[in-house]
């Protein structure tokens, strides 16, 4: 209540504009550094991303099953409700509040992993020459796809790390992704929808195990091209063409990973040869 509370009074700063400066330079996540300094002088404008957050609702099942996500960009509170007491009472009571928001856009994203599961999936696996440590390590990182990913020309972090982090990538030819990732866990891996915003997802899981002494990457790609075709109509075009490609980019991205790994050195662009959908 009290984070609320102070952020809405960041956002109206009602005595004095220290109370706005304050909330983004010390409390708020996303702090900027751009200050005005003072109101009869004119300085650099104060950018405002420190005063939004990104916000998530995920609608469960019957059985407590996530289905739906939604996502909420730039959020901020505009109204919230006071707290009521009361020295009456005989048991413990927990104090609630209301509180409203404001946002700049959403997005509904279906999670109904068991429909999904049941359609194609294209996976790649391979051996990482390094330690457990070293590849969590790396593909934790924040903009990690920019030092290892062979057709990555920016990755831009919006929310890490963790679960409901996101992050953008975009392509050597420009086409642009948004990685919305629905799992987290350390050293083990996580899992992710990732497409165009506003267009058809794919769910990505990214497994790491050992196999004897060795660590191996596994990443499983459930594509969302004919999602919504009887698997039999969609069996020639996923043999013929979404298979082949997607396992040569699978590829291409766990080889770039072990090159990093390896030489310490970022890999280069198209380095295991261009790609027809990304390059």
């Amino acid at each position: 209540y009290r984070s609320l509370h102070e952020w809405m009074t960041a956002i109206g700063f009602p005595k004095s504009r220290k109370q706005f400066s304050d909330f983004k330079s010390n409390i708020s996540n996303t702090p900027s550094a751009a200050v005005s300094p003072s109101t009869d002088r004119v300085g650099a404008s104060t950018p405002a991303n420190a005063l939004f957050s990104d916000a998530t609702l995920t609608v469960l099942s019957n059985k407590n099953n996530p289905i739906v996500n939604v996502f909420f960009r730039d959020l901020y509170p505009i109204a919230m409700s006071a707290l009521e007491y009361n020295q009456g009472a005989t048991d413990v009571e927990y104090l609630t509040a209301t509180v409203d928001f404001a946002y700049q856009i959403y997005d509904i994203l279906s999670r109904d992993l068991h429909k999904i599961k049941k359609k194609w999936k294209v996976e790649y696996e391979e051996k990482i020459n390094s330690s457990l440590e070293s590849l969590w390590e790396l593909i934790s990182s924040p903009s990690n796809l920019e030092l290892f990913h062979p057709f990555c020309s920016s990755n831009k972090t919006i929310k890490w790390p963790g679960e409901n982090s996101i992050d953008e990538l975009i392509y050597l030819n420009g086409l642009t992704y948004i990685r919305k990732f629905t799992n987290w866990e350390e050293k083990k891996g996580y899992s992710l929808f990732i497409g165009e915003k506003n267009k058809g997802q794919s769910y990505v899981i990214w497994d790491i195990y050992k196999r004897g002494e060795s660590i191996y990457l596994k990443i499983s790609v459930y594509p969302y091209f004919l999602r919504n075709f009887p698997k039999i109509a969609s069996y020639i075009p996923y043999k013929l063409i979404v298979t082949p490609a997607l396992q040569s980019y699978l590829k291409s991205v766990i080889g770039g990973i072990n090159y990093y790994l390896e030489t310490k050195s970022i890999t280069p662009k198209n380095y295991f040869g261009e790609h027809k959908w990304f390059s």
